[in-house]
C-alpha cells in the first residue's frame, strides 16, 4: 500500500478512486469492460476507461483512433405492399445498372423513369390477364344465346307449315321477332369475341417482355420483369457492380453510393405509391457503342442516358 500523503492518486490508492476506473471502481491498475473472450479492446491501455467518470465526459475520441467505417450498399430490408424485398432489390440492381454511370442533376427522374416500366409491365400483364379472364368468362354465355335464338328462328322460318298451325295470324309477327333476338345475340356474342381477340392480344402482348418459359406462370414477381437481357441489359451490370462495390475505389465508391441511394429511393418510393410513376414501358441508350449521341426519336423523351417511350 503506498503512500495516500504524497498528494498523487497515482501513489497509493486507499481512500481514493482511481481516474481511470469505471464508475465506482477503485484501485490502482488498468481497468476493462466486457467484451468477447479473446477479443481486443477497443481502446488503448493508456486511455482513460470510457465508462469512467473523466471518459463519460470526454468531448471526443482522440483523432486518428478509430478506423473510418467502409461505405456499404444497403438493400431493402422489408416487403413493400404486394411487393417481397426480394424481388425489389432485384429491381434495385437493375436499376443501379440502368441508370447513368455518371451524376446529373437529372438522375432521380433517370431512375424513377426506369423503375416506372418495371413496375408498369408487371401491373400491365396482371391488369392484361385480368381483362382477358373476364372477356373470357363472358363469352359462353353469349355464344350460348346466339345459338337458342339461331335455332328459334330457323324453325320458324323453315317450318311454316308447322308453327302456323301452333300461331295461327301470330306467326308472321313471331318470325319477325325471332329473328331480330337472333340478330342481337349475334351482335352481343360477335362483339364479346372481338373484345376477347383484343385484350388477348394485349395479354401476349404484355407477357413478352417476360421469357418465354414464364409467360403463363401464375406467380409472376418483379423479378421476372427484369430477368431478359434482351429487355434489361443492366441486371448483369448491377448485380456485378453491388457485388464489387468493396473493391472500387474510393471516388467510385462515393459516386455508387450516390447513384445507388438514387436507385433505392426510386424503388420504394414507386412500390409505395404507383401515382408516381411515369408511363414509360420501355427505353433505349442514347449512345452508340463509340458514345456518340443518337438522334433523339419523335416521341420518345430523354432523361440522362437513356430515352424512353
Amino acid at each position: 500500500m503506498g503512500d495516500s500523503t504524497s498528494g498523487s492518486p497515482y501513489d497509493g490508492w486507499q481512500g481514493w478512486a482511481h481516474p481511470n476506473s469505471p464508475a465506482g471502481g477503485g484501485g490502482p491498475g488498468n481497468f476493462v469492460s466486457a467484451q468477447p473472450l479473446g477479443s481486443e479492446p477497443w481502446y488503448l491501455a493508456g486511455d482513460v476507461h470510457p465508462l469512467s467518470p473523466v471518459g463519460l465526459n470526454q468531448a471526443a475520441v482522440p483523432a486518428g483512433r478509430f478506423a473510418a467505417t467502409p461505405l456499404s450498399l444497403d438493400l431493402i430490408m422489408d416487403d413493400i405492399g404486394i411487393y417481397l424485398k426480394d424481388a425489389l432489390n432485384a429491381v434495385l440492381k437493375t436499376t443501379f445498372g440502368e441508370i447513368s454511370p455518371n451524376l446529373h442533376d437529372k438522375l432521380p427522374a433517370e431512375a424513377n423513369a426506369v423503375v416506372s416500366t418495371i413496375f408498369n409491365r408487371f401491373d400491365g400483364i396482371q391488369a392484361a390477364r385480368k381483362a382477358f379472364a373476364l372477356a373470357k368468362q363472358a363469352l359462353p354465355a353469349l355464344k350460348k344465346a346466339e345459338g337458342d335464338t339461331k335455332a328459334r328462328y330457323e324453325d320458324l322460318a323453315n317450318n311454316p307449315s308447322t308453327n302456323k298451325v301452333t300461331l295461327k295470324d301470330g306467326y308472321d309477327k313471331a318470325k319477325k321477332q325471332a329473328h331480330e333476338r337472333y340478330k342481337e345475340a349475334l351482335s352481343a356474342s360477335t362483339k364479346q369475341q372481338t373484345a376477347l381477340n383484343k385484350v388477348s392480344s394485349k395479354k401476349i402482348e404484355m407477357q413478352s417482355y417476360v421469357d418465354a418459359g414464364r409467360r403463363e406462370a401464375t406467380d409472376l414477381t418483379l423479378a421476372d420483369i427484369i430477368e431478359p437481357d434482351s429487355q434489361y441489359e443492366g441486371t448483369k451490370k448491377g448485380r456485378s457492380d453491388y457485388d464489387r462495390f468493396s473493391k472500387m475505389t474510393g471516388e467510385d465508391q462515393k459516386r455508387n453510393m450516390q447513384r445507388w441511394q438514387t436507385a433505392k429511393s426510386a424503388v420504394e418510393s414507386l412500390a409505395m405509391d404507383t401515382s408516381k410513376r411515369v408511363k414509360y414501358l420501355e427505353f433505349r441508350a442514347n449512345h452508340d457503342a463509340k458514345g456518340q449521341l443518337k438522334p433523339l426519336v419523335a416521341g420518345r423523351t430523354r432523361i440522362g442516358g437513356n430515352d424512353f417511350f
